[in-house]
């Protein structure tokens, strides 16, 4: 089968994460079957270079390659969700610095989803330094 085409700025989306989290530890919390393929969703946390946490989810909202969904903000009416508040903060922000997707630059062109096998392999050697 054909892999499908890769969403805009994911080429970008997946470097940045692969160097925020790639030889750390990460911790998922809140997570919860979302849908009927029970998949698990959370928020992942991770420690960058200077010590300080982060949430993965809203750095990649603050870098503009992700984006907020209408669903989740439109769930939390009454505005007492911290993280729906914090991720539509960081997508201000992106939008206000122009930022990936809100850029209006292309997204780089590249090939589509690499085999897995490759994937695993890269991040071996990564891993091993």
């Amino acid at each position: 089968p054909e892999a499908p085409p890769e969403e805009e700025f994911g080429f970008e989306a997946r470097e940045f994460v692969r160097k925020q989290v790639i030889g750390k530890q990460v911790k998922l919390v809140n997570a919860r079957h979302v849908d009927q393929l029970k998949r698990d969703m959370g928020q992942v946390f991770y420690k960058d270079d200077a010590g300080n946490v982060k949430n993965l989810g809203e750095e990649l909202v603050k870098e503009g390659l992700a984006e907020v969904s209408d669903h989740a903000v439109n769930k939390d009416r009454t505005g007492e969700d911290e993280y729906v508040r914090a991720l539509a903060a960081a997508q201000v922000h992106a939008m206000e610095t122009r930022s990936g997707q809100f850029s209006g630059l292309p997204c780089r062109e590249k090939p589509n989803f690499r085999p897995e096998e490759y994937m695993l392999e890269e991040i071996a050697k990564e891993l091993k330094g």
